[in-house]
């Protein structure tokens, strides 16, 4: 995909998931699930009602914590502050 992107001249942003916690959280801990709150109560009548229980050992991750995974990445995103490179663009052909 990373190749694809810079191909067709596409700007990409790769965070890691401690980079994110960092945003997130002060000490760069905590859970899915515990950012997922604080998404919740950042965006009450967007996410609110979206949050899901929280989850037990043995159960899997519920499908709706895909959407505070990508609100977090979305506002990571925004804050974040780019290094300035240049990638030539590829030459395209149709």
């Amino acid at each position: 995909m990373i190749d694809l992107a810079t191909s067709r001249t596409v700007r990409i942003a790769l965070f890691s998931r401690q980079q994110v916690r960092r945003v997130f959280f002060a000490d760069g801990q905590g859970t899915k699930h515990a950012l997922a709150e604080i998404l919740a109560k950042r965006f009450p009548e967007e996410l609110g009602f979206r949050l899901p229980p929280k989850r037990r050992p043995w159960m899997s991750e519920d499908y709706r914590m895909d959407l505070f995974d990508a609100v977090a990445l979305a506002l990571m995103l925004r804050s974040y502050q780019p290094i300035s490179r240049e990638i030539s663009p590829a030459s395209e052909s149709f």
